[in-house]
């Protein structure tokens, strides 16, 4: 019996649980994917647009990223009318702030006072939680670059990478995985991989709304990417390619050395029509796509060759040929750690697999000789047997 424990926000379950709350925060489990990242140099959050319906004229309302003040940005996963009430009482909040002390709110501050206004809904009868949830990024003088998500309960918690809305736990998995404390330039990457992983519908530049906060000149610069700036739908499919083939060379390279090889066919056609898309790519990225494709092509001679000894002595051409690039960005010297890591952990795989094989073929040749120089003093014997048989 349900005792209609859910029908009011003022009720607790047995079990101390305000069912109106939980299902406000499933409301949002359903919404577009919003997610953000803590980097060294800034922050970055991007939000899926959804468009319900092909005949919706999706340039009314199709703002997924709202900015609070000059200091402050946020993005909402939810009930779209909830989050309009929310967000102009973050601006005017954030106005007034301003305007009785001469200088912009702490980020913390603004989002305190909002949870505070959400957790007041969960307590009075005759209203309903909010059902939206929001991820802030910002900076203040007292904390640097701050990243902050709020749920419809009135929490609020601060992250260096988190995402709110459909898949969001698969997400998450994923950021745990991949987050190294990136740059803006491998948090833009990384942002783009768990999308693309997570969402239910290809991702494509039209349907990601993606803004990084930094500062500059000492002042807070926010901007929100254009198509040209995220990644095209041919780096799209080469970054997912490239991937994909990591992953069966990591699995078994000598079992799935025919489709690593069609794989790199392919990539080498994405990788010439990248380099066909001038002004779209930042050239030190091309260069690290173009270092990672001919990693893999070396891998792959190496398994072709014959003996193991050749294959180890290929493998150690590669950090030779191929050395990690640091990459110039801003003022920030970044290298991919991603990449390296991936590239050595798989070098070092392959390395182990051929030593073992070489450890075989050596053991096997020493048991070759050995039953040889057996099978020798064997006929030996059986010639002296038969020698002195005859002369008796």
């Amino acid at each position: 019996m349900a005792r209609r424990y859910d029908s009011r926000t003022t009720i607790f379950s047995p079990e101390g649980r305000l069912y109106q709350v939980e299902y406000a925060m499933e409301a949002i489990s359903h919404a577009g994917t919003c997610l953000g990242i803590l980097a060294t140099d800034g922050i970055l959050i991007a939000a899926e647009k959804r468009n319900v319906h092909k005949l919706l004229d999706d340039t009314v309302l199709a703002e997924k990223i709202y900015r609070l003040s000059e200091n402050i940005t946020c993005t909402v996963a939810g009930i779209t009318a909830d989050a309009n009430i929310l967000i102009n009482h973050l601006r005017w909040w954030a106005a007034q702030y301003k305007l009785s002390y001469g200088e912009e709110m702490p980020v913390e501050q603004l989002v305190q006072n909002l949870c505070n206004e959400k957790q007041r809904y969960t307590q009075i009868g005759g209203k309903r939680p909010f059902g939206v949830s929001l991820l802030y990024m910002g900076w203040d003088k007292h904390y640097g670059y701050q990243l902050y998500q709020s749920d419809p309960s009135g929490n609020y918690t601060g992250w260096k990478a988190t995402c709110i809305g459909n898949n969001h736990q698969a997400a998450m998995s994923l950021l745990k995985q991949e987050y190294k404390s990136p740059t803006l330039a491998e948090a833009k990457k990384l942002a783009v991989k768990v999308l693309w992983k997570t969402l239910d519908v290809k991702l494509t530049n039209e349907k990601v709304e993606m803004a990084v906060l930094t500062r500059r000149d000492g002042k807070t610069v926010v901007e929100e990417l254009t198509a040209a700036e995220m990644l095209t739908s041919s780096e799209l499919s080469f970054l997912r390619l490239l991937d994909r083939t990591k992953k069966l060379a990591r699995e078994d390279l000598s079992a799935n050395v025919w489709k690593v090889n069609a794989a790199i066919i392919y990539l080498d056609n994405l990788f010439n029509k990248l380099q066909d898309e001038k002004g779209l790519h930042n050239a030190d990225m091309l260069m690290q796509y173009g270092r990672e494709l001919n990693q893999m092509k070396l891998l792959i001679e190496a398994e072709n060759c014959k003996s193991s000894e050749d294959k180890l002595s290929q493998l150690d051409l590669i950090p030779r040929h191929f050395p990690t690039a640091s990459v110039d960005v801003g003022s920030h010297e970044v290298i991919s750690h991603q990449s390296k890591e991936t590239t050595s952990e798989l070098r070092a795989r392959t390395r182990a697999v051929y030593r073992a094989d070489l450890r075989k073929q050596l053991l096997g040749e020493e048991k070759r000789r050995r039953e040889e120089s057996e099978c020798i003093l064997a006929n030996e014997m059986l010639s002296s047997y038969s020698f002195i048989n005859s002369a008796f």
